[in-house]
C-alpha cells in the first residue's frame, strides 16, 4: 500500500522541512505546488481511516516541532489523502473538514565555510527530524508536540503542556533543579492557571477550591514561561538522544 498525504502550510516552512526530512522513517517531498508526507509505517496500513488517523498524528508532531525549531507561526495540517494503485493511478479520499494555514516567518539556514574550502550547512529545520525520531519512543515528547501543533496559548493548553513536562521531570523540583524556572514562577503559574477568581472563565477549574493568588501571573508572562521551559526540556531530550562525543567519533571512523 502506498499512501500520499497532502499537507497545507506556509510554503517557505514546508520547503525547509522537505530539505531536512528527505530521508528516514518520515519523509516530506514537494511535487509541483503540493507537499506530500510519506512513511513506511503509513504504508503498512490498509484501512483508510486508520491511515488518516496516523497521518494526522504525525503531522501534529511535525507542526509542533516546526513551531519549536523554526519558529513557524502557523500550524501545518492534514489537507488530503490518496492511495497510489499498482497501475500508477490514484484513488483520492475526501473528508468533511478542510484545514488551511499560513505563516509569517521563514526558517534559518547557516553555512559555515572552512579554510580548506569545505562547507557545513546547518538548517533550523534539521532539528525537526531529530524531535520526530524522539517522539516515536517518548510519549511525553509526542504529546507536547501535538499540544503545540495549533499554537494554542490559552491557559488550559499552557497548563496541559506544563503538566506533561512536570511529570516527565518528576515534579516541580525537577524543573527547578535544572534551573529552567524558579519555584515562585512555577507555583504562581499553577495557582493562576487553576484559579477562576484570578482569570475568570479562562481558568482550568470552574470551582474555586483555594483563594486566588494576590498578584496573579499575567498571560504574557505565562506564555513566555512555558515557552522557556519547553525549549529547555526539548533541548535536553535532543542532547540525551545523541551519542557521546567518543561514540560519535568512533561511528565516523
Amino acid at each position: 500500500m502506498c499512501w500520499e498525504i497532502t499537507l497545507s502550510g506556509d510554503p517557505d516552512d514546508l520547503d525547509s522541512l522537505c530539505q531536512s526530512l528527505n530521508e528516514g522513517l518520515v519523509k516530506l517531498l514537494r511535487q509541483g505546488k503540493q507537499f506530500l508526507l510519506s512513511s513506511d509505517e503509513l504504508n503498512a496500513i490498509e484501512d483508510v481511516q486508520a491511515a488518516r488517523a496516523l497521518a494526522v498524528r504525525l503531522i501534529e508532531q511535525i507542526s509542533g516541532a516546526a513551531r519549536h525549531c523554526i519558529q513557524s507561526c502557523t500550524p501545518i495540517r492534514f489537507a488530503g489523502l490518496a492511495r497510489r494503485r499498482p497501475d500508477g493511478s490514484r484513488q483520492i479520499f475526501l473528508f468533511a473538514e478542510s484545514i488551511i494555514c499560513t505563516s509569517t516567518a521563514g526558517p534559518i539556514t547557516v553555512v559555515l565555510r572552512h579554510a580548506d574550502g569545505s562547507e557545513e550547512v546547518h538548517r533550523s529545520a534539521d532539528a525537526v527530524r531529530e524531535l520526530l525520531e524522539i517522539a516515536r519512543h517518548d510519549r511525553n515528547v509526542a504529546t507536547v508536540l501535538s499540544l503545540q501543533s495549533e499554537g494554542k496559548t490559552d491557559w488550559v493548553n499552557l497548563f496541559r503542556i506544563y503538566e506533561v513536562v512536570e511529570d516527565d521531570c518528576q515534579g516541580q523540583m525537577g524543573i527547578q533543579r535544572r534551573r529552567w524556572a524558579s519555584r515562585n514562577e512555577t507555583s504562581l503559574f499553577c495557582q493562576t492557571a487553576q484559579s477562576r477568581g484570578a482569570i475568570g472563565n479562562e481558568a482550568r477549574h470552574a470551582k474555586e477550591t483555594k483563594p486566588p493568588p494576590v498578584n496573579p501571573m499575567s498571560h504574557d508572562h505565562a506564555k513566555t514561561l512555558i515557552a522557556r521551559i519547553v525549549d529547555a526540556w526539548l533541548q535536553s531530550k535532543r542532547s540525551e538522544s545523541r551519542p557521546p562525543p567518543a561514540a560519535a567519533a568512533a561511528q565516523d571512523e
